[in-house]
Parts: structure tokens; C-alpha cells; sequence
């Protein structure tokens, strides 16, 4: 029937998801992002968007020339792609607070979120 095979293509795609995170590493991926922060950059959190393939980080910088050294170096990285800064924003104490979603290409294979 057609609602057995929506249920069993269902499982399918949930397989096939948990198959993906296993074969995601997170040690790969946060050796591979720590070689691009700058000293003066501080990661506040990490939340993937597995649907999408994409990360998004929340930081802070010392400075704007900080935030500037972050961005070209995951450009620059083979590891990140379609890096984008989505805002940014001087908090009270005079630091640089910024958002920035990239997607992480891992050089192993089916390593994605």
C-alpha cells in the first residue's frame, strides 16, 4: 500500500541519517576549524543545521581586524566553504560580537553533518 511505503521510505531516510552521523567526525572537524582562529577570537557556540549541511558560530573578537583574520582564514581553508557573516555588533564592553554559518567539507569521505 502507498502508506507502507511512505512509512518504510521514512526509515529509509532515518537510516540513512543516523549512518551520516556516525561517519561525521567531530574531532576532524574542530582540529580542522581550531587551525583558523585567531588568538583574539573567542568561539561562544556551534550549532550545526544537519538538514542543510551547514554550522553556524557565535563568537567574539578583540577587534574588527580580528573578526576580518577569522573569516579569511575559514576562506581560505580547505576544510570550509560558503563562509558568510550574518551579523555583527559592539557589545557593552567593547567586544565584537558576530554570527557566521559555513559549510564544513571534510576531506573523508561522507563526513558531513
Amino acid at each position: 500500500t502507498e502508506v507502507g511505503i511512505m512509512a518504510f521510505t521514512k526509515q529509509i531516510g532515518t537510516v540513512n541519517s543516523l549512518i551520516a552521523e556516525k561517519a561525521f567526525s567531530w574531532t576532524l572537524f574542530l582540529n580542522e576549524l581550531e587551525s583558523t582562529v585567531p588568538r583574539n577570537i573567542s568561539v561562544m557556540r556551534l550549532q550545526p543545521r544537519s538538514a542543510e549541511g551547514t554550522m553556524t558560530l557565535l563568537g567574539k573578537a578583540i577587534s574588527l581586524k580580528d573578526l576580518t583574520r577569522f573569516i579569511i582564514g575559514l576562506e581560505d581553508s580547505q576544510a570550509f566553504e560558503e563562509v558568510f557573516l550574518k551579523d555583527q555588533a559592539t557589545d557593552k564592553e567593547g567586544f565584537i560580537e558576530f554570527t557566521v554559518e559555513f559549510k564544513y567539507r571534510s576531506t573523508r569521505q561522507g563526513a558531513q553533518f
